[in-house]
């Protein structure tokens, strides 16, 4: 009995080792434990090692399990969006150590996705901003799916379409263990503004601040768009409050917006403005001033007690103004590279703003060193001495911004690369400054087919115009791109014909630093035209002058450096045989057909330039005064009284003086106002002596027939008006007296280092009298019309415009305006 207890004790004994070890391995214990092994299963594509460090559980850490650490573990992982389940489970238990599993289900590969609904053009542009969200072969994610729709949304919102809807589903690949995301998109209609109203303004008139909203105009606006997208409107919104600040309601907000949708499906927006108190500034102190006294300081500011509050006003006087008027620029033109200042409100006193003004003047600092990069072809020279700012001087911010300007009107770099870095060291007050540019060609070649009216046959014309040309490295092969460039120089070369009938050549070359140490332009320039008719019973009618030019340049330092002198010494000889086509009237009617005439003068100009871009200026002018003298010969007894005017006018005696002026100033939002004047007078040293038939001007048309003249007249082009026909002057062989005047507003179209473009409108007035006791100042032909002008680097300027004249045709008496317009073609340059 005793022996079969003992027997069934033993039996019992080994079921419960058994079981004991079965629990250990399979079932869930809870407990404090220590991990002994962390493994993965179910990662495919993710790196299990990455899968175990997202966890945050490591071998040895002691958990309750289950408990808070399984549960971190379980988020931290979830967070990476790869999986579409996650479990972690014990794998088995010995005594305090626990061997876990984290069970993954990863998600679905993106095999592609696919665009519904688009047009091909959108569809373009969406894929451009999908593909850097939505990538082949990788796990696609929810938080992707969102992202990609809400991209699509924001796409058509800026559109137009703020209604679209955008749908997304998935469709497995077969046989593969991937996905394509397929997403739909419906547009909806587009929403246009079919009214924006106002309430709660005072201040300012409704069609003042609809005006103000150019980013959400109502549809019934020409011209322009009624799209309402969220961005734009967030825009218009602040242009508004900004425009109330200006006028001191520094308080002024938008205290409710209400849209209404119209049965078509437009938006009626009315806005409610609380305007709030206006503010003005009130006492104006200083501190810690040292250098300029206050009223200078308050001379620069310019902000009066009692003025309307304007913080971007003050911010503009305190930091940066374009026109350099403000405290800063005070001082850092002084060197005070290190100068601080703040403007602190104090009080206010009845919505009066009192404001005290600290100055931190520092120590003057003094430029250290002078880097230029980025100049692969053009010589460091060319560069540096166009630039203001010397190693030595003290620092100056204007002669740092003048600097940049000089070196992007050079014409060799992209303007829109030219930048400047400096490097403050403050432990011993310097600073070194680094020019940065990029190379960009500005060489130009001409070819051009066009028609001459004079002989009725195509005209063809070839040219080039090396700007960055180099002498000094003709030999050196490993420079020639094509031709060797980088010093500066300046070499054109341009030919002309119709055939027999007309030839024309033009050679000229510049060294703009003659010497290499001051900046003295030196120019020599060749040309010959020779214009030949076939005429009847053998009488051929022949044309051509011959001439030379060199000249000097200098840029002056007095009253400012943007002043430049320049002298010229021209020689010309004119040959006529029996010449009758266009006809060198003389007083008594005749005409000057026969004859050899010799055009020796002196040409003087004084000229001022500020533009602030060679090819289409924001700001600046640009002045210039020239006197173009023969030598007095009737006073000096070298004159030839005789009868033949081919003797008479063998030496040409006449002075020439021209005046031009144009301004450029930026209105804002990219437009650009340009105004302009142009006189000339043509006249003798003697007052009975008769007048050279020769250096005329021709007005009208668009004076393409040759930057220097054509035949010994100066052709002024007038917009919206024939060649010749239009004005009395011409038809007596050219005026001696003229006056011009032009508005343009200008508008940039395309602005890249490739092509520059820019659209105009114009208004122009002038005319041409042939005797100064003619002249009639408000007598002007009028003009009005639009243009287009477009640079390229390798052609120059090219453009037409498109002129309607409305004065009396003084012929036929019709009016220019019911008659014709005129295209005026511009190439290479802009006529006179």
């Amino acid at each position: 009995m005793i022996k079969r207890a003992m027997l069934l004790l033993g039996a019992l004994l080994c079921l419960s080792s058994i079981v004991m070890a079965q629990i250990s391995d399979t079932t869930r214990l809870e407990g404090r434990y220590e991990i002994g092994k962390i493994t993965v299963r179910g990662a495919q594509e993710a790196d299990p090692g990455a899968i175990i460090a997202f966890s945050g559980l490591r071998v040895g850490q002691v958990i309750d399990f289950p408990g808070q650490q399984i549960n971190q573990a379980i988020k931290a992982i979830w967070a990476q969006r790869l999986f579409a389940d996650i479990e972690i489970q014990q794998q088995k238990v010995i005594g305090d150590i626990i061997f876990l599993e984290i069970i993954v289900k990863e998600l679905a590969q993106l095999h592609r996705y696919q665009l519904n609904g688009v047009k091909s053009s959108e569809r373009k542009n969406l894929e451009e901003l999908l593909n850097t969200i939505l990538i082949q072969g990788t796990i696609l994610t929810e938080h992707d799916r969102q992202r990609a729709k809400a991209v699509i949304k924001t796409y058509f919102e800026e559109k137009g379409y703020p209604n679209a809807v955008v749908r997304t589903r998935l469709k497995p690949v077969a046989n593969q263990d991937r996905i394509e995301l397929v997403l739909e998109v419906d547009k909806r209609d587009r929403v246009k503004i079919q009214k924006i109203s106002f309430s709660g303004n005072t201040q300012i008139s409704t069609r003042k601040l609809r005006k103000l909203m150019s980013n959400s105009q109502e549809k019934k606006r020409w011209f322009k768009k009624s799209l309402l997208t969220s961005e734009g409107f967030k825009e218009d919104k602040a242009r508004i409050l900004a425009r109330y600040q200006e006028l001191g309601y520094r308080d002024a907000r938008i205290s409710k917006e209400k849209i209404r949708i119209s049965p078509q499906g437009d938006w009626n927006i009315q806005l409610t403005i609380d305007e709030g108190a206006p503010y003005t500034f009130g006492k104006i102190t200083w501190r810690d001033y040292g250098i300029y006294p206050v009223e200078v300081l308050n001379e620069v500011l310019g902000i009066q007690t009692g003025d309307p509050y304007h913080p971007q006003l003050l911010e503009e006087r305190l930091y940066f103004s374009q026109n350099g008027r403000d405290i800063s620029s005070l001082y850092m033109d002084q060197g005070y590279l290190f100068f601080q200042v703040e403007a602190v409100e104090t009080g206010i006193n009845d919505h009066a703003i009192d404001l005290e003004i600290r100055l931190q003047e520092g120590p003057q600092a003094v430029i250290g060193k002078v880097k230029i990069s980025g100049n692969a072809t053009t010589s460091e020279e060319v560069i540096r001495r166009e630039i203001r700012t010397q190693p030595g001087d003290l620092f100056s911010r204007a002669a740092l911004i003048r600097s940049q300007r000089e070196i992007i009107n050079l014409g060799y770099f992209n303007p829109e690369k030219v930048d400047i870095r400096t490097d403050v060291h403050p432990e011993n007050g310097t600073v070194d400054i680094e020019y940065i540019v990029e190379e960009k060609s500005n060489d130009q070649l001409e070819l051009a087919l066009g028609w001459d009216p004079a002989s009725n046959q195509l005209q063809g014309t070839i040219g080039v115009a090396l700007n960055n040309f180099s002498t000094a490295r003709i030999f050196d092969k490993d420079v020639w791109q094509p031709f060797p460039r980088g010093d500066g120089q300046q070499l054109s070369l341009r030919f002309q014909s119709t055939g027999r009938n007309y030839q024309s050549y033009n050679l000229s070359f510049t060294e703009p630093w003659l010497g290499g140490k001051k900046p003295t332009n030196l120019t020599v320039s060749g040309f010959y035209t020779n214009r030949f008719f076939e005429g009847t019973e053998g009488t051929n009618e022949r044309f051509n002058i011959l001439g030379g030019v060199v000249q000097l340049s200098t840029r002056l330092r007095f009253p400012d450096d943007h002043f430049i002198y320049s002298a010229g010494l021209n020689v010309q000889r004119i040959q006529l045989e029996n010449w009758q086509v266009d006809g060198f009237v003389l007083e008594d009617g005749s005409y000057l057909s026969d004859g050899n005439f010799y055009n020796i003068y002196l040409k003087q100009t004084l000229a001022r330039n500020s533009l602030n871009h060679p090819i289409f200026p924001t700001g600046g002018s640009l002045f210039s005064l020239s006197a173009q003298t023969t030598l007095p010969y009737s006073w000096l007894g070298l004159s030839n009284d005789s009868d033949d005017p081919a003797e008479q006018f063998k030496w040409l005696e006449y002075y020439k003086i021209r005046f031009e002026s144009t301004v450029y100033k930026s209105l804002g939002r990219k437009l650009v106002l340009k105004g302009s004047a142009k006189l000339g007078l043509l006249g003798s040293y003697q007052s009975s002596a008769t007048l050279s038939p020769f250096e005329r001007f021709w007005f009208g048309g668009d004076g393409l027939s040759g930057q220097q003249g054509f035949g010994g007249v100066d052709l002024i082009s007038m917009r919206g008006y024939d060649d010749q026909r239009d004005f009395d002057a011409n038809l007596n062989g050219g005026a001696t007296v003229f006056s011009k005047y032009t508005l343009e507003l200008r508008y940039p179209l395309l602005q890249s280092p490739a092509a520059n473009m820019q659209a105009l409108i114009f208004a122009e007035a002038g005319n041409a009298w042939g005797q100064l006791d003619q002249v009639r100042p408000f007598d002007l032909q009028r003009s009005v019309g639009a243009g287009i002008r477009i640079h390229l680097p390798m052609f120059g300027m090219l453009g037409f415009d498109y002129g309607l004249g409305f004065d009396k045709d003084p012929i036929s008496g019709q009016s220019i305006w019911s008659k014709y317009g005129s295209i005026n073609l511009i190439l290479g340059f802009e006529p006179d």
